[in-house]
């Protein structure tokens, strides 16, 4: 079997003035760049260094920082409509999931239907369960043992 090896029988021919020293040189032709007419990045001076950590960095709010604020809102609030309205007015932070029985999610359906219809409310599920579980906590909170919450689950 023979195999006609073209590029390995011709060779290319080398520049020899490229390694003689003594050989006129070219002229060089100058690199170029778009960003040459911009200032130079240096090193900032310790001058300029410490200018720059004296500059306030914003402070990011902790999670227990907000979970103390929500309890210092929440031990002003006497009144139940107060309380309730502070837990709806507040941001979700973090999304969970719970497991509710299929009836109790279609009598949420129809609370959010008669709202709306009835009582002209707009209201979403979400809403609606946070309305719920804040009034259960504000009980358990003004009511404690002769709350509803644990009236319910006493009998358990």
């Amino acid at each position: 079997m023979m195999c006609l090896l073209n590029g390995w029988i011709t060779m290319k021919t080398p520049n020899l003035d490229m390694f003689d020293p003594n050989a006129e040189q070219k002229p060089v032709r100058e690199l170029s760049s778009p960003l040459d007419n911009y200032p130079r990045i240096e090193k900032p001076t310790s001058q300029s260094a410490k200018s720059v950590s004296r500059v306030s960095k914003p402070t990011i709010p902790k999670v227990n920082t907000l979970a103390k604020d929500a309890r210092k809102q929440e031990s002003k609030i006497e009144r139940k409509q107060d309380f309730l309205r502070n837990w709806l007015d507040m941001k979700a932070a973090e999304t969970t999931s719970f497991r509710y029985p299929p009836e109790l999610l279609e009598k949420l359906n129809e609370v959010q239907y008669q709202l709306k219809s009835r009582h002209k409310a707009k209201a979403t599920k979400n809403a609606i369960l946070i309305a719920a579980l804040a009034y259960i906590v504000w009980d358990f909170e003004k009511q404690g043992s002769d709350s509803i919450l644990v009236d319910s689950l006493k009998n358990e």
